[in-house]
């Protein structure tokens, strides 16, 4: 292996102070770095970019944003974690929950507003505490967590169509009026307890469609079942018989679509669910 000499040669912080001979086929240097330290490194270490003993990577960098003392939800940053690599502003932050529980944050993540973290995790249990119910006990009772429950799923839409003015639906429910059931709203566990759980086939509907969600005027239905209570449904009565449109293309086994667009375009109801359709259904 061709020796190169290194000895009084710089390398980032590193200057090359001694020969220390061959060692597993490497040669060795001792190397002193600027703040005094010194390392044993390769030949092939030093080319490859060591540059120092790792005071570089301790030393605050311009960049460096300093947030010591600001709050963050329930988190006020206390101080940089010991042992972290300066790499911009990217750090770990050593954090003081409300709680009381310490936590550590990067930095990238201890920010104001949407996407931030805000506390030690405390909120998140808070939040499972008030909207949802008691973890131990539904779980106990049910032998599922949370999001296994197809019953969550559907207190969980009910929730949002209500209050969520973001949600798509909320102008068909809340922004009408409807409301969840101050019982419901305390506790996922009430809701659970009243209607019990559900298979993925079903929904919850509303006996009364302008009622509020409460256990007299909920049930479970499958979902295929549900539009047949919707404010919007068309209904018609023949021979005395009252069902919606979709109903009655069910019974005569045709396709919703095709009835419907008969309808529009001015056929009589009788003549739309008589006449047979072209093609296979």
């Amino acid at each position: 292996m061709k020796k190169f000499d290194l000895l009084g040669n710089r390398f980032g912080r590193f200057t090359v102070i001694k020969d220390l001979g061959y060692s597993n086929n490497h040669i060795r240097w001792l190397c002193k770095c600027d703040c005094g330290e010194e390392r044993v490194k390769t030949t092939s270490q030093l080319r490859a970019g060591a540059v120092s003993c790792g005071c570089k990577n301790r030393e605050i960098p311009p960049s460096f944003k300093d947030k010591t003392g600001r709050k963050y939800g329930r988190l006020t940053a206390v101080k940089v974690d010991s042992g972290t690599k300066y790499m911009g502003d990217s750090v770990t932050w050593l954090c003081m929950c409300e709680c009381g529980n310490t936590t550590k944050v990067s930095s990238g993540n201890l920010k104001e507003g949407k996407g931030g973290v805000k506390s030690c995790g405390c909120l998140l249990r808070e939040f499972n505490m008030d909207k949802i119910g008691k973890y131990g006990k539904y779980q106990k009772i049910l032998g599922k967590p949370t999001n296994k429950l197809w019953a969550y799923k559907s207190y969980k839409g009910i929730i949002e169509r209500c209050y969520d003015s973001k949600c798509k639906a909320f102008k068909s429910y809340g922004g009408r009026g409807i409301k969840v059931c101050d019982r419901w709203r305390e506790s996922f566990l009430h809701f659970i307890e009243d209607m019990g759980d559900r298979s993925k086939e079903f929904s919850i509907e509303r006996i009364d469609v302008n009622g509020n969600y409460e256990s007299l005027n909920c049930k479970w239905i499958r979902k295929g079942d549900q539009g047949f209570n919707r404010r919007d449904s068309l209904k018609y009565t023949i021979e005395g018989e009252t069902l919606c449109l979709s109903q009655w293309a069910q019974k005569f086994k045709l396709s919703y679509s095709m009835v419907y667009s008969r309808v529009e375009r001015g056929w009589d109801i009788s003549k739309a669910l008589q006449t047979p359709s072209r093609r296979k259904i």
